[in-house]
């Protein structure tokens, strides 16, 4: 909000104070996938796209990767989707009831909320 205290001029929020907005790709093509592409959309100010097979194409300016590990589709892409500079990759398995941030770390995925959580931990 801008205003005047005794004309002096008081500055609200300028777009350089706002966080970048979070883009997050969901690669697969699972009711997992799906659920969970509907539960983040529904979070203000973050970018949510969903590629359910075949190629991955032009990602952009991706932050955010969550591939089903299940699926074949995203595993034989996973090369090329750990290769985008900058983003990260974050493989789920509702099989094994596990989430695994692709850099060695495996974390217990109990429900939709994991994902979220480690989403929100890493922004």
């Amino acid at each position: 909000m801008r205003g005047k205290i005794l004309g002096e001029a008081i500055a609200g929020p300028t777009m350089n104070d706002a966080k970048p907005i979070p883009k997050i790709l969901l690669y697969g093509n699972s009711i997992f996938i799906e659920s969970l592409t509907s539960k983040l959309k529904l979070i203000e100010g973050w970018d949510v796209r969903r590629n359910t097979g075949g190629e991955v194409g032009e990602p952009g300016e991706i932050n955010f990767i969550v591939a089903d590990l299940c699926d074949a589709a995203p595993s034989r892409s996973l090369p090329m989707l750990c290769a985008l500079p900058g983003a990260m990759l974050i493989g789920v398995d509702s099989i094994a009831n596990t989430l695994t941030v692709l850099t060695g770390r495996s974390h217990p995925l109990d429900a939709m909320q994991d994902v979220l959580d480690v989403l929100k931990k890493a922004m």
